[in-house]
């Protein structure tokens, strides 16, 4: 056994055996937290560099960006610079006098047709100088000769030459504004305008019109291109008159022609108007109690009861509106205050605001007043205003019959505007318009067909 001494020292040889293992562990353990911390922050070193990296990268495609920019910037100004020193040399070229002989014997041509013998060579040169020196003249001219050429491959060349001579007091941009009109138009109603051209005689004014008694046409061209019907609506409008009137004024076979659809066309006028008015009065209620307690007169048409007095009611107001009897109130639409109505009148009153509202295109989202100015005129015609608006094409009293009383007779003015307001949209190709000619005139648009196919028949 060993003695005291030995044991301790025994103990602590152990003792400092454990520790030492302890010191070894925790060191071991301290290494791998260091190079965990180094490979941690190893890690961070290359992502700081790889984004480091990909910033350059982003300077640097931003830099192409912006340099690319520039470049395509300065690309398309060097184009623009190149295309307006193109067209600036181009012009000078048209302007110059050893290119434009086309546009010199052009405009010879157009002072020939305008006044064969009129203005002399030396004032013609000085009119062609100045237009061919100022550049929205020569760009008008230009347009003005295309629509020249088109529509020479259209008609023949003397109408052509005939309608220029007609045209000659207009401006070159209306001229050709008329003009491809026309050879943008249909075939018939091309044909028939191109085969009057010759009774065209053209006073530029402050209105429109077409005076019967001289046979000119007053027209307004700067209102005209801008026309809500269509630029130069009212030219063919007018026009379209002034054909009207050549078939009644001329003699022969066109005049036999002209007039014998001139009742035919009134009364399938008055027939369209007839139908549609008894169609809108239809879905008018009618208050018998009304009738019976106003109007005990046994005897009056509407108090035989039942249907029969509905329908006499309505019979009477349609009657009332096609002899021009219109209902008093301030603006056709609504009854003055206080107006005490019979039956029929009350009915009247409701039955031509509907009407006024069908014409005007109230009740029909595709049917703008714009768009309905033939069956507008056709109701105003044949109700002598009655129905009528008083904003798109009101007319004098005596316009649609005369004398004004009982009986009136028709002056046939609703012939005329149901013609040149149909003939006027066809000739613009104003398939909505037509439409609705089509749609809520069908017997007067019937006539008018036979009308334009007799006429081409002898023109063509």
């Amino acid at each position: 056994m060993s003695n005291p001494t030995q044991q301790r020292n025994c103990r602590h040889r152990i003792a400092t055996a454990q520790r030492q293992t302890q010191i070894n562990r925790i060191r071991d353990e301290a290494r791998k937290v260091r190079r965990a911390a180094d490979e941690l922050k190893q890690a961070a070193d290359e992502l700081e560099y790889k984004i480091e990296t990909t910033n350059r990268l982003f300077d640097d495609l931003e830099r192409k960006i912006q340099d690319t920019d520039r470049y395509y910037a300065g690309l398309v100004q060097q184009t623009r610079d190149k295309l307006a020193d193109y067209i600036v040399r181009m012009r000078n070229l048209r302007n110059s006098f050893d290119v434009p002989d086309y546009y010199t014997s052009f405009l010879e041509s157009e002072f020939a047709l305008r006044d064969p013998g009129g203005l002399g060579g030396g004032n013609r040169q000085m009119l062609i100088t100045d237009i061919l020196s100022n550049e929205a003249e020569l760009d008008a001219l230009h347009a003005y000769i295309d629509a020249v050429l088109a529509l020479k491959r259209l008609s023949d060349v003397d109408s052509v030459n005939t309608l220029r001579g007609a045209l000659s007091a207009l401006e070159f941009k209306d001229k050709a504004g008329i003009i491809n009109v026309v050879v943008d138009a249909p075939e018939v109603p091309r044909d028939m305008f191109m085969g009057f051209v010759g009774y065209l005689d053209i006073v530029v004014g402050s209105f429109d019109a077409f005076h019967l008694t001289t046979g000119r046409l007053w027209f307004n061209p700067e209102r005209d291109r801008n026309n809500p019907k269509g630029a130069y609506w009212t030219f063919f409008h007018e026009a379209f008159h002034m054909i009207d009137w050549a078939l009644h004024s001329q003699q022969g076979e066109l005049k036999t022609r002209g007039s014998e659809f001139t009742q035919r066309l009134y009364d399938a006028i008055r027939q369209d108007v007839e139908a549609q008015l008894r169609q809108l009065a239809a879905s008018i209620p009618v208050d018998f109690e009304v009738v019976s307690g106003a109007f005990p007169n046994q005897h009056a048409p509407w108090m035989q009861g039942g249907l029969q007095s509905a329908n006499a009611i309505r019979e009477a107001a349609i009657e009332n509106i096609l002899a021009g009897r219109v209902v008093v109130s301030s603006d056709n639409r609504t009854n003055a205050a206080g107006a005490n109505l019979s039956p029929v009148e009350s009915l009247q009153l409701q039955l031509q605001n509907m009407a006024i509202a069908m014409v005007e295109g109230n009740l029909h989202q595709h049917k703008t007043p714009y768009n309905m100015i033939t069956v507008l005129d056709a109701f105003a015609g044949a109700s002598n205003g009655a129905v009528g608006s008083t904003h798109f094409g009101g007319r004098p009293p005596d316009y649609w019959y005369r004398p004004i009383g009982n009986p009136i007779h028709p002056t046939h003015n609703q012939n005329s505007e149901t013609f040149a307001n149909h003939m006027a949209n066809w000739m613009l190709n104003n398939e909505t318009a037509m439409q609705n000619d089509k749609d809520l005139m069908p017997n007067a648009m019937g006539v008018v067909d036979e009308i334009v196919d007799s006429i081409l028949g002898g023109i063509r």
